[in-house]
């Protein structure tokens, strides 16, 4: 299950999520290797996913060029296709 949000879940109010977003490629993409806390102050952050796995993970890559207010992120938003989530119909208020 995912959110139908996905610009919060990478960009947590508003700033990138470095944990949840390297390590989470990193498990994906490493065959669930454990990424070290000291790959978290690796800098630039844009080498992090090599120090983490040894090679450039598109998926980081790409968290890292679009921040959350790109239009880059807005064909992954499936919020509005959802139905009014409030019940209606025989016996609802």
């Amino acid at each position: 299950m995912y959110s139908t949000d996905r610009i919060s879940s990478w960009y947590p109010g508003g700033g990138f999520g470095l944990e949840l977003a390297l390590s989470w490629t990193a498990i994906q993409q490493a065959n669930g290797a454990a990424v070290s806390e000291n790959l978290y102050n690796h800098l630039p952050l844009n080498q992090a996913d090599i120090a983490a796995t040894g090679k450039t993970l598109d998926f980081y890559q790409e968290r890292l060029a679009h921040d959350g207010a790109d239009p880059h992120w807005q064909p992954l938003n499936f919020a509005e296709l959802l139905d009014d989530p409030v019940p209606t119909g025989p016996g609802c208020p």
